[in-house]
């Protein structure tokens, strides 16, 4: 196959993209290369501590708290900022003028002109109004369909991806049609309901051509997916699938010698199917988005097409058999519905580096260290030893020469030289563990630099000083994070940008729901600036603590202290303009303030007086 030969062939840094994809997953899952496995071996030291796995873990679980706890989508429907007039709008514009006229307006030109501009702005606000409500309705249809289509579970599986491997991938929405229990008069009923679902891929089964730089945007793309029997047979009669091409790959592989597993390549995936093929097993098909000849389209029995003319189109092929051709259904024929992403772009290129890439020498080089450390310790633990064997020969079996243990005797003939030498002589090998340590302790520091991911996002204290208080921890956050803002940038632009302007699409086009439809427009929410919410959350938390201590002592103004308590619950997320709170407070400067006191002494408000009992 063409596009996973390219696969082979291309690169990224030293190794090609196959194999970096390995590489990641080799790291992650701390299996050592060859060349490291005979070390391992030689030295008896076949254990492996991941640097890759645990930095990668803390960026995924980070990064997955900061989009969870902004509880919504990561799409924002907004109307658009400076709205269009359209047609029937300037038809009501030009109505208004017209009666405005007819009813004994009279003035000058510039006067008419300057109504004319009045009644165009008017219709212009009335026309943002209509937007604001449009994109209330669409967001809200937006998030129901995240919800439905089990979004939230595909990303979190995605940002692993997007943290480890030189990519990932996401697939959708697509049009599914799901069952559901529906209420019909008097009793359920079981019925069908189509919803859009989002798929993570896995960097394994994406392949794409030589000229794609990103997903989408090359001649072709290529899915693989896994399939049932079952759900196959189900879809055969779905528009689109080609139903007589379905049951002949499903009687192929059913074969009892026919070998399943006719692509592999994944080691996420297992690769020893079962034969023959049972209802549990499923089985790879290729999802195929590019463009396709009308030529091509006519053998498959489709119509209305030119010949000369391309068509962007998805296929879907098992085997030899093409079961499913359709041209695109997307509102946008020009877009697929395949997304990709990178930790760290490369200009150009499909591929870019990832977390395991750029750990992989410093993780080897903290290996050779751990090596060193392991064998030196062995050797102060269980020291070599010398022994005169004629000397304790007659005492001891073959087997348990050289077998000694602590708390025990060995009997040996006396020393023929006279000298009272010992029979056994023991090496003592200098102890170096400190300084393997040492260096240890210095590829863990420079894995930090190096992707950008600070160990006090693990809880560790770094530092001494300023550096482990609040503020140094920020300052340490805001100066180290740069990079890991720059991949939020690319998860913006590259991920939730366009996928939420895929479901606009579809809904604009096939929503049935008017409300929905208007002047507006998705742009992604912005998950960089959550990080800086985030930090400012907390900075209002500590400002509000040391400004309660201060007004202990009765000399700062209380409006000081309202102010940061009004800052820290803004900034918690709680609505104070809707709850009607403000920074108007009525209290004598000079007298400490009870919650003062409680917040800068860390106590709990003093609880309210018991309801005396009895009383309802």
């Amino acid at each position: 196959m063409r596009a996973k030969e390219w696969r082979n062939r291309d690169t990224i840094g030293a190794f090609s993209v196959e194999q970096t994809l390995h590489n990641c997953y080799n790291q992650y899952h701390g299996l050592s290369s060859a060349c490291d496995t005979d070390l391992d071996n030689s030295l008896n030291t076949n254990v492996v501590i991941s640097l890759t796995k645990h930095k990668v873990d803390v960026m995924t679980a980070w990064t997955r708290d900061l989009l969870g706890s902004a509880n919504a989508s990561p799409f924002l429907v907004e109307p658009t900022p400076i709205p269009e007039l359209n047609d029937t709008a300037k038809l009501q514009v030009v109505a208004k003028l017209r009666d405005t006229l007819m009813g004994g307006f009279e003035g000058s030109p510039a006067e008419v002109i300057e109504l004319t501009r009045q009644l165009k702005e008017r219709q212009l606000a009335e026309e943002f109004e209509i937007a604001k409500k449009s994109s209330v309705a669409m967001q809200q249809l937006i998030d129901d369909q995240l919800v439905e289509g089990g979004f939230r579970n595909q990303l979190m599986d995605f940002l692993t991806n997007f943290a480890l491997y030189p990519y990932a991938v996401m697939l959708g929405p697509m049009p599914e049609m799901v069952p559901v229990l529906k209420w019909s008069g008097t009793r359920p009923i079981t019925g069908e309901k189509p919803i859009l679902r989002t798929m993570n891929i896995s960097p394994f089964d994406y392949f794409w051509s030589p000229d794609t730089y990103e997903a989408g945007k090359g001649t072709y793309d290529i899915v693989k997916r896994r399939m049932t029997k079952m759900t196959l047979l189900q879809c055969a009669t779905l528009p689109g699938f080609i139903e007589q091409n379905v049951k002949s790959a499903i009687k192929f592989f059913s074969a009892p010698d026919t070998q399943l597993d006719w692509l592999g390549g994944n080691p996420d995936k297992s690769n020893t199917p079962l034969n023959p093929w049972s209802q549990d097993e499923s089985i790879d098909v290729l999802l195929h988005f590019g463009a396709l000849s009308g030529k091509e389209l006519r053998r498959y029995g489709m119509t209305g097409v030119e010949d000369d003319k391309y068509y962007e189109c998805q296929a879907m092929v098992l085997g030899s058999w093409t079961i499913r051709l359709l041209i695109n259904p997307n509102p946008n024929i020009s877009a697929r519905p395949i997304y990709s992403a990178s930790y760290q772009r490369v200009p150009g290129k499909m591929a870019g580096y990832g977390i395991a890439q750029n750990l992989r020498d410093i993780e080897r080089s903290f290996m050779a260290a751990y090596r060193g450390l392991m064998e030196n310790i062995g050797y102060s633990s269980a020291p070599m030893g010398e022994v005169d064997f004629s000397r304790i020969q007659r005492y001891m079996s073959d087997d348990q020469i050289g077998q000694l243990m602590s708390a025990t005797m060995v009997p040996t003939d006396p020393d023929v030289s006279g000298g009272g030498r010992p029979a056994h002589y023991f090496h003592n090998v200098p102890n170096i563990s400190n300084q393997l340590l040492g260096v240890m302790q210095y590829f863990t520091e420079l894995a930090d630099r190096h992707t950008g991911i600070p160990a006090a996002m693990s809880g560790q204290p770094v530092g001494t000083g300023a550096n482990r208080t609040f503020r140094g921890i920020m300052a340490l956050y805001g100066n180290a994070l740069k990079g890991v803002q720059s991949a939020l940038i690319n998860l913006d632009k590259e991920l939730f940008e366009p996928l939420g302007t895929a479901y606009f699409h579809y809904n604009m086009k096939f929503s049935k729901d008017q409300r929905v439809k208007g002047d507006v427009m998705v742009h992604a929410r912005g998950t960089e600036g959550l990080l800086q919410k985030e930090i400012a959350r907390q900075g209002s938390i500590e400002q509000l603590q040391m400004i309660a201590q201060l007004s202990q002592t009765g000399q700062l103004d209380p409006k000081v202290l309202r102010w940061a308590v009004n800052k820290a619950l803004e900034t918690s997320g709680v609505p104070l303009d809707e709850l009607g709170v403000s920074d108007d407070i009525d209290m004598s400067v000079g007298q400490p303030d009870p919650m003062a006191q409680a917040i800068g002494q860390g106590q709990d408000m003093p609880p309210s007086p018991p309801t005396p009992q009895g009383v309802m």
